[in-house]
This record gives structure tokens, sequence and C-alpha cells, in this order.
């Protein structure tokens, strides 16, 4: 069909040329579909079957390795004493005061994990304070915060006054 003949038949038709681009455009879909979809959507449900999932996963990541992984890197964290250095260190660098302390020890029976949990109040500008949270978060892996309470006492005073608790998890 010539270009002229094309032209004739759109305009004489009641489709008109939003029409031709309509079919076009699902043709477009429909040859996508089969061509680029189709061997997705196999290659989906064949990676997705149990036995391609137990093939793929590496010998190191079967759950008594991913175990044993979790349990060395409490073994390998620094000495409790030093951790509790790192945190003063770091409240020190974000100009956060750690005036006193609650220290306590917590055993559960025969846990594989001691939690040692610390408490302390901090009398700081906000910003310092979740600065100092952020940084032990980050540099300390084996603490958790466990509960955080702010209180102003006015409104214009620049400092707040926060209670922490953080626990230190450590192998017995």
């Amino acid at each position: 069909m010539n270009m002229k003949r094309l032209t004739w038949w759109v305009s004489s038709s009641q489709i008109g040329w939003p029409g031709v681009a309509a079919i076009a455009l699902i043709a477009i879909a429909a040859g996508a579909q089969v061509v680029l979809l189709r061997p997705l959507e196999a290659r989906i449900d064949t990676l997705s079957s149990p036995a391609a999932k137990a093939q793929a996963m590496p010998a190191a990541d079967d759950p008594t390795h991913r175990l044993e992984r979790f349990h060395r890197h409490f073994r390998e964290a620094a000495p409790l004493p030093d951790q509790l250095a790192k945190l003063n260190n770091i409240a020190a660098a974000n100009g956060v005061k750690l005036p006193k302390g609650e220290y306590r020890l917590v055993t559960e029976g025969d846990a594989p994990l001691r939690h040692y949990e610390v408490t302390f109040p901090i009398n700081a500008p906000y910003p310092a304070i979740r600065a100092f949270l952020a940084q032990a978060l980050d540099e300390l892996p084996t603490a958790a915060l466990e509960q955080v309470t702010f209180e102003r006492k006015h409104i214009g005073e620049p400092g707040v006054e926060a209670q922490v608790r953080l626990t230190l998890y450590t192998e017995p």
C-alpha cells in the first residue's frame, strides 16, 4: 500500500489518525508482552521453586552458619569496659556530659547473651543528644537503644533533659 492510499484510507475511515496510533500502540504492547515479559515470568517461576532456592543458597548462608556468625560478632566485640569508655568518648565528642548513670548486668538463666543496661540522664541540646545516640549506635554494634525520653522545662531553654537507656549485649 503506498502512502497516498494509506492517507486516503485513514482520512475516509471513522477511526482517523488517533485510532491508527492506538492500534499501533496496542500491537507494540502485545509484541513486548510476548517477546520480553513471558520469558522473564518463566525465569521467575524457575528461580522461585524450592529446589532452585536450595541450590542458590551457598553453604555459608545456611541457618547454622548464620547463627555462628551472629555469635562470633559478640565474641569479637571489645570488652565491656572498653565499650563503656568508647561510649563516654562519643558523648564528650558530641558535647554531651554523662555525669552519673545506673549500670546493671542482666542475666537470664542459660541465655547465650548477657544484657548490660546503662541508664543515664543527659542535659544537653537536642541535636547534640541525637548526634551522640546516632554515633554510639553506629560505632558500638552490640548496643541497642532501649528507651529515650525528652523533657523541656521551659519553652525558651536551649537544652532538654533526656533519660536514655542503652543495652550492651555481651557473651557470658
